[in-house]
């Protein structure tokens, strides 16, 4: 891997960081780094045109401006309580020029001189996006199979807790007012008075035994076996992302 490859896989796993999307922390450090190198090359009197605009100064600009988008784009959600076209159009034009600032910041440099600092790896791999995408793996940082793993374990794990996230509190809210008895038996005499499923046939609370309809503990156990499992599954894909930290800075290194 030559040290424009390697550059370029450093700048596309900074700029899948969701981190680095909201926070710009990864872009100012490339920033710093390209500034260093420009007053390297400006002392050196290898700069051709050293009135025109640097890549730094650039790329400083168009940080701004995305980042500026990225707050307003926060500000109109929190404000007006939802998702709405203002918020589109300022969330689009910040991912617009995010992909402009990874494109350019490519463009810039082979990658000579410029190494990933710990910062700037730490940005684009401590990322949930990069872990469950298994995008490190793109490096190389250990066999192909590996990667396969890495996204197995976070699709399967990531299903499960969105399943349980879903579906779990829908089920306790309508049947968790019944006694502890196996699943299958739930929901015989109807679901509980505070169920929000529309259309339901509310039970008799009577027929239960109880004079009240509220929420049981024993309620809380239901979809825990699902959470253990994606637990499990989820620490082996993070023990494989950890291990393979390494590697990959240090192929990244040997710019």
């Amino acid at each position: 891997m030559g040290a424009a490859e390697q550059w370029q896989e450093l700048t596309f796993l900074v700029f899948c960081s969701e981190i680095n999307f909201l926070t710009g922390v990864g872009d100012l450090a490339f920033i710093a780094e390209l500034r260093a190198r420009e007053e390297k090359l400006a002392k050196a009197g290898l700069v051709e045109n050293p009135a025109a605009a640097t890549a730094s100064e650039v790329l400083s600009v168009l940080w701004g401006l995305r980042v500026a988008l990225v707050v307003a784009t926060m500000y109109v959600v929190i404000a007006f309580e939802g998702v709405h076209l203002a918020a589109y159009i300022t969330g689009g034009v910040a991912i617009l020029l995010y992909g402009v600032q990874m494109i350019k910041l490519q463009e810039t440099t082979d990658g000579k001189d410029v190494g990933p600092k710990s910062l700037i790896f730490a940005v684009g791999y401590f990322s949930v996006v990069n872990f469950i995408l298994g995008l490190p793996y793109r490096v190389g940082p250990g066999p192909r199979y590996l990667w396969a793993i890495q996204i197995l374990a976070s699709i399967v794990s990531l299903g499960l807790i969105l399943g349980y996230a879903f579906s779990v509190p829908e089920i306790r809210d309508s049947f968790g007012c019944y006694r502890p008895e196996p699943y299958y038996k739930l929901g015989e005499l109807g679901v509980c008075p505070n169920s929000t499923i529309p259309g339901a046939t509310h039970m008799s609370c009577r027929k239960i035994g109880r004079g009240n309809c509220d929420i049981l503990r024993w309620s809380y156990t239901i979809g825990s076996s699902v959470l253990r499992v994606a637990r499990t599954i989820l620490s082996v894909g993070l023990g494989l992302y950890a291990a393979a930290s390494e590697r990959c800075y240090r192929r990244l290194s040997a710019l």
